[in-house]
């Protein structure tokens, strides 16, 4: 048996890790100092301030495009503390040139140096929280909300497509409710596409999981940009069909992607 020493010591371990937890979301929560006499915007509540005020386009699915969707120092932290390839793990046997890390309960940050790790987990905290998720839910169908609210749970996970990853025309998983995708260039990428909405030119096209990067018989009606900043988000419906253009194999795509979902014991 441990003695009382032992004990003191281990107290005293997580209660020196859960400051550095809650000091680290002290950072993120409060406004960011700006050069000049005013300070910047909270950067979540900006966030929620852009997302709000989108305009949400209906067809062919539910969806929108937002641009500067965090206040712009908040950004250019984001890309300083973005993992390396080094620590993201391949996203499964079927995209492995997908790396990807996971944020929240439980996550994989363990794998990245202090303190980008207290960075990512206190943003993890506070857009993982169930009042930012139900606001995200919200925004599509005050139902959602009431009907989704009490039982899904969101997932967030940073990704670096590598080595010309692409992704065929799909509608995303049965038990995911909305995605949010924020896209984390440094710079303009003309030569890289982000998410493409896709309209089927063939109502009988029988198109089956895994998919194949084969684009016959789908036409894209919107592109998104792979710029800084932007953020591409949609309901998943029957319909949602989309896909990503491969990467040029010397640029990685690099994203940040909310997934509202059903838990394990609500699927089917």
């Amino acid at each position: 048996m441990g003695t009382a020493a032992d004990t003191k010591t281990i107290t005293e371990s997580k209660t020196h890790a859960h400051t550095d937890v809650q000091a680290a979301i002290k950072d993120v929560c409060h406004p960011l100092i700006s050069p000049g006499p005013l300070e910047a915007d909270d950067p979540v509540e900006h966030v929620k301030y852009k997302l709000g005020n989108a305009a949400i386009c209906t067809w062919p699915y539910p969806h929108f495009v937002c641009e500067d969707v965090f206040p712009q120092s908040f950004y250019k932290e984001m890309l300083t503390r973005f993992p390396a390839d080094e620590h993201l793990f391949p996203l499964n046997d079927i995209y492995p040139k997908r790396l990807s890390l996971r944020i929240g309960v439980p996550d994989q940050l363990d794998a990245i140096p202090e303190p980008d790790r207290l960075f990512w987990r206190a943003l993890g905290q506070r857009l993982g929280s169930r009042s930012f998720m139900r606001f995200v839910l919200r925004l599509y169908d005050p139902l959602f909300e009431q009907r989704f609210g009490e039982i899904v749970e969101p997932h967030i996970y940073l990704h670096s497509d590598v080595d010309s990853y692409g992704i065929g025309p799909h509608v995303d998983i049965y038990y995911k409710v909305v995605s949010l995708i924020f896209y984390l260039p440094d710079e303009p990428q003309p030569d890289l596409n982000a998410a493409s909405v896709l309209v089927k030119t063939d109502d009988n096209l029988d198109v089956r999981e895994p998919f194949e990067e084969s684009w016959e018989g789908f036409r894209a009606a919107c592109t998104v940009p792979f710029k800084p900043n932007i953020l591409f988000s949609f309901g998943v419906t029957r319909e949602s069909w989309h896909g990503v253009r491969p990467n040029p194999q010397e640029i990685p795509r690099r994203s940040m992607q909310y997934f509202i979902m059903l838990p394990q014991n609500a699927r089917k």
